[in-house]
């Protein structure tokens, strides 16, 4: 019966397996295509709505914040990428999705070891 049952912590299996919460699995994905938008320059559509920071050349200027997918992977892109992670527009796409996968991972297993936290999602 219910004496028995005990709710486990999900956050040590998510490391355990090293899977991404729906939210950094999110996050992964807007941050991977628009990686990939630029690298490639397809679609042009898409790619002449991105805008390149003339200072800095691998951030982005955003846009007006909204819910829009150039808005929301240009504001990742800068917030979530590390000049020491040694990401820009020049590597791979593999290196790219095993650094950023690494680092949404390290993020989301921060702070509390059982529970979650909104800092594991920023």
């Amino acid at each position: 019966g219910q004496d028995f049952y005990e709710k486990e912590h999900t956050k040590p299996l998510f490391k355990l397996n090293n899977l991404l919460t729906i939210h950094n699995l999110y996050k992964y994905t807007c941050i991977l295509e628009m990686f990939k938008i630029i690298k490639v320059g397809n679609p042009s559509s898409l790619l002449t709505r991105f805008h390149r920071s003339p200072r800095r050349p691998d951030n982005f200027i955003t846009p007006s914040p909204s819910s829009s997918f150039i808005y929301q992977s240009s504001h990742m892109w800068n917030t979530c990428r590390k000049p020491a992670n040694g990401i820009t527009f020049s590597s791979s796409t593999t290196l790219m999705k095993n650094r950023l996968k690494k680092s949404l991972l390290e993020l989301q297993s921060n702070h509390q070891v059982e529970e979650w936290c909104e800092l594991n999602f920023d």
